[in-house]
């Protein structure tokens, strides 16, 4: 996780006023294929993807609360990893 929280840390105005959790993880895990996978196979659940997309999820929260960006929305759905409209929160500056 620490990888996650570094390279957000270093990200995180790319994202701009407005983001999503899911637009952060998709974006990690493209620009960050192994050590996503190795994220995720060091995860022991029967829902891997969920767990560490969850672990980011919190990462997420701690550096834009930080950062002074607000939860504009924590129902907001967009598309996963998975391509399936699901929940995550909506971010802003």
């Amino acid at each position: 996780m620490n990888d996650f929280d570094q390279w957000f840390r270093k990200n995180l105005e790319r994202f701009g006023e407005k983001f999503d959790s899911h637009k952060v993880i998709l974006t990690y895990a493209q620009a960050n294929q192994k050590a996503y996978v190795e994220s995720l196979s060091a995860v022991e659940s029967d829902k891997p993807f969920q767990y560490l997309h969850s672990s980011f999820g919190k990462i997420i929260k701690k550096v834009c609360v930080e950062n002074k960006y607000q939860e504009l929305d924590s129902k907001h759905r967009s598309l996963d990893i998975f391509g399936q409209n699901s929940l995550c929160v909506l971010w802003a500056k």
